[in-house]
């Protein structure tokens, strides 16, 4: 009869905790430069404000296109994630003139959701 009331408890204790959402934030998350316009082949800092649990880059050139992440083979720049500790800027330099639209994806996730904040900045990289 013991064995009875201790089951009884463990279950009733297993599906009460299986109920819960985990809540989950969205991420807040924002980026600047200095300036829009900077000269190929010199680093554009971008600055960073946030802690997201995770941090991707698209620079808008060939391949690294986030209007284009789910129809091609575009992929993103992972700048964090995991365990490491937030960045506070993120360094990159274009090697071809042309004006870009660059994309961060801030995300926080867990094992029933994942929540993203998209900052977009358009640049124009001259001779």
């Amino acid at each position: 009869m013991k064995y009875i009331y201790i089951n009884i408890l463990l279950c009733t204790l297993l599906f009460t905790s299986c109920s819960k959402k985990l809540e989950l934030a969205m991420p807040e998350f924002e980026v600047t430069t200095e300036q829009t316009t900077y000269q190929k082949g010199k680093p554009v800092v971008f600055n960073l404000l946030g802690d997201p649990q995770s941090l991707s880059f698209y620079s808008g050139e060939v391949g690294y296109n986030y209007a284009l992440r789910d129809v091609s083979l575009n992929i993103s720049i992972p700048i964090q994630g995991g365990t490491t500790l937030p960045k506070r800027e993120y360094i990159y330099t274009f090697i071809k003139s042309g004006t870009y639209k660059v994309h961060f994806v801030a995300a926080n996730t867990n094992v029933t959701d994942k929540k993203e904040t998209v900052r977009e900045l358009t640049l124009t990289i001259t001779d």
